[in-house]
């Protein structure tokens, strides 16, 4: 099998968050289970007290009994693994984006965020690559502009090099000229 590199490496990316999510996603299920676990011993309680009372043998009642504490623990395991999974599907996500802020702060600006088919945040991570493709393309007309400043700058001094050249060398021309024409002149 081939080896996705988007596939879940770590359970707890980050714990506090996660715990965090678990909690508040299985607290009320959690929540509603117990309550009905709670009730339905309650009444198997009466049921047992009803069933001595009129001298009834129930001995399935115990197994009923049994088979309800193990439903509950069963549901309380898939519960809490559905939160982990879900706080992971988010948590992922947000340390993906921490880990691509920095390196875009750090001049990455070719950066694409990838997250796995059933993370969240598709949406900002599409946002995300398109904020990142829009820095990368001012920066690019930076650059050019930088390189244009550049130019302009070599140009002018180039022109002002050559300005003083010439105030520099057109006295000496004139004076040769003057010195020639007054040999001229002299026989």
């Amino acid at each position: 099998m081939a080896h996705n590199r988007y596939t879940r490496k770590q359970i707890l990316i980050n714990p506090r968050l996660q715990w965090r999510l678990v909690r508040d996603a299985c607290l009320m299920p959690l929540g509603a289970l117990l309550g009905g676990s709670i009730v339905i011993g309650f009444l198997l309680n009466m049921v047992r007290a009803e069933a001595r009372s009129l001298d009834v043998e129930l001995p399935t009642l115990g197994d009923l009994g049994v088979a309800g504490l193990l439903f509950v623990g069963v549901c309380t395991v898939v519960i809490v693994y559905h939160g982990v999974m879900f706080s992971h599907r988010i948590a992922g996500p947000l340390f993906r984006f921490r880990k691509s802020f920095d390196e875009v702060l750090g001049g990455n600006t070719k950066l694409k965020v990838h997250l796995r088919r059933n993370d969240y945040m598709h949406a900002t991570a599409a946002h995300f690559n398109e904020l990142v493709a829009h820095i990368d393309e001012k920066e690019k007309e930076l650059l050019k502009l930088r390189q244009l400043v550049a130019l302009h700058q070599l140009e002018a001094d180039v022109s002002e090099a050559t300005q003083q050249d010439v105030e520099d060398v057109a006295p000496a021309l004139v004076s040769e000229q003057t010195q020639d024409e007054v040999t001229t002149i002299e026989p």
